[in-house]
């Protein structure tokens, strides 16, 4: 058993991409409490989801003023059902070599990999869609970077920024 299956993460991160350029259609920001495991605290951030997949991304300036430019849009009240291409590049990320996220407007990549679906039998289900689409990617608010675990040990439960 594949340990991405064993141990799901909650968001999805540019190791997930694999290497590929993939076109998204953006669905939803969503203002949630995310675990920073640096700080060893919960803090509020924004999270990008998409149509074709089931994990978000933390979004962090660098990414958010990438997808502004991508989709001319600078609110994030314009951005669901636009469409951009995600794609990662190396970066050292708190002493770690990571790859991190970054869109451009979108330009016929490739469907995700199922890594970023949660659910490898769901993968299945993109080989039937007739248009490619995009992935997403965690960057930390106040870094830029990834972290390198996306959940506090023991939290199971996702909880939204406004239930505090």
């Amino acid at each position: 058993m594949k340990t991405s299956i064993m141990f799901p993460k909650r968001f999805a991160s540019g190791e997930d991409l694999a290497g590929k350029q993939v076109n998204l259609t953006i669905s939803q920001v969503k203002k949630e409490m995310v675990y920073r495991k640096d700080e060893e605290r919960e803090i509020v951030a924004y999270v990008l989801y998409f149509r074709e997949a089931k994990k978000g991304i933390v979004l962090g300036p660098q990414l958010t003023a990438e997808i502004v430019t991508a989709t001319g849009q600078d609110d994030t009240d314009n951005w669901p059902g636009q469409r951009v291409t995600l794609y990662a590049t190396p970066r050292n990320v708190f002493g770690v070599t990571r790859q991190v996220f970054h869109a451009k407007r979108a330009n016929g990549g490739e469907k995700p990999p199922a890594s970023l679906i949660e659910d490898e039998a769901e993968a299945a289900t993109l080989d039937n869609l007739a248009a490619p689409t995009q992935t997403s990617a965690t960057h930390y608010p106040d870094t830029g970077g990834e972290p390198e675990d996306d959940e506090k040990p023991g939290s199971a439960t996702t909880r939204q920024a406004d239930d505090f």
